[in-house]
């Protein structure tokens, strides 16, 4: 079998792009000939990329030399590469890749079979008439739509209103890596002379992972709480803006995108995902699986992965977010009990068990050509 990936980039920081790196790497292994195709060239980002790690395990990585994700020409350049690389399966991931890689099959005489992965709860799109009537032809290109969690696929149904192949295949981590992992030196990581009761956030700086109330909780917090924010992205100059205004400039840390995430997890006292908006919450999994609270705000996806096991506060409410912070500060019995919650529900998220649901469905398609 003969499985290509297709995503915007392969920059370090997204779920949908570790998403595409964990499944090429446990494909490979499972003797599944997969490639990965990146609209954009993945060496012109600032972040870093996944492309290394991909090509040392011989995986074959491809882009459309073109840096402008919407540029109409995409399609164009992809149509010419599904065509002399013939795949039993071409996997899309995110918005416009979804786009590009329908027009490109739409227009060919070697129609491959098309899955989706649907990776938000909401988007831009879906607030403007011409787009969702484009999109119910996209995604009507594609065989199979897999969602990352209910409240994915409930949010898809609810807007598209059509008949679809839907499933729900929830993302997963490596558990034993996050709960073994070796944690490092609070003072050294933030550079302060005493270990300060840690708060982590892991995201990139974009609207939807809502930094913001996290920063504005920590006015209600006392000094001896610090937060540290893992990732970069278009806000974070906005948010360091913030933290000046407020001056909390000696407790907010900016620690950039790191690759030993796991240490830097197991480090922290408390892991928050203050989301807008979150398909899934693979940082929330994160942190549960390395034995550490997490606090998570109440949305779709993010609250179905959390719920019953972490802690929920409703979307923005910063007051409360730093509430809920004190009392697993304080009360040492509460703190064992959410963790230990935590480490169960992470369980529920392995990726052995992402890479059979999603080795299924190829195999599935494959055997129907």
């Amino acid at each position: 079998m003969k499985v290509l990936q297709v995503i915007n980039s392969l920059e370090i920081g997204g779920g949908a792009e570790k998403l595409v790196l964990d499944l090429a790497l446990l494909l490979k292994k499972r003797g599944i000939h997969v490639e990965v195709l990146s609209i954009k060239n993945p060496y012109l980002s600032s972040n870093g990329s996944y492309c290394d790690i991909l090509k040392r395990q011989g995986i074959p990585v491809h882009f459309l030399n073109n840096s402008k994700f919407y540029a109409p020409i995409n399609i164009y350049r992809c149509y010419r590469f599904l065509k002399n690389n013939k795949y039993d399966i071409v996997h899309s991931h995110l918005f416009p890749t979804l786009y590009i890689v329908a027009g490109a099959n739409c227009r060919s005489s070697f129609r491959t079979t098309l899955i989706a992965t649907e990776h938000a709860t909401t988007n831009n799109r879906r607030s403007i008439l011409l787009f969702k009537l484009l999109d119910k032809l996209v995604y009507k290109s594609y065989s199979q739509v897999i969602c990352i969690s209910e409240g994915t696929k409930e949010s898809l149904n609810l807007y598209l209103n059509q008949r679809m192949n839907m499933i729900v295949i929830n993302n997963g981590i490596d558990n034993v890596a996050f709960y073994e992992a070796e944690p490092i030196s609070i003072k050294s990581l933030l550079k302060v002379n005493n270990t300060p009761f840690l708060i982590l956030q892991i995201a990139s700086f974009r609207k939807a992972k809502d930094q913001d109330t996290l920063i504005h909780a920590m006015t209600y917090l006392p000094n001896d709480i610090h937060v540290a924010f893992a990732g970069d992205g278009e806000r974070i100059s906005l948010c360091k803006k913030i933290v000046e205004k407020l001056n909390l400039q000696n407790r907010v840390h900016f620690l950039g995108v790191r690759n030993d995430l796991p240490c830097i997890i197991k480090s922290a006292d408390v892991v928050v995902v203050s989301s807008h908006w979150e398909g899934f919450g693979l940082a929330a999994v994160e942190g549960m699986a390395s034995g550490k609270p997490v606090v998570a705000s109440n949305v779709k996806g993010l609250a179905e992965v959390v719920r019953g096991a972490g802690m929920l506060f409703e979307q923005g409410d910063f007051a409360e977010l730093a509430r809920l912070i004190l009392q697993l500060k304080n009360d040492k019995l509460l703190y064992i009990s959410v963790s230990e919650k935590c480490i169960i529900r992470a369980e529920k998220y392995n990726i052995k068990r992402m890479t059979n649901e999603y080795e299924n469905v190829y195999s599935n398609y494959k055997s129907n050509t």
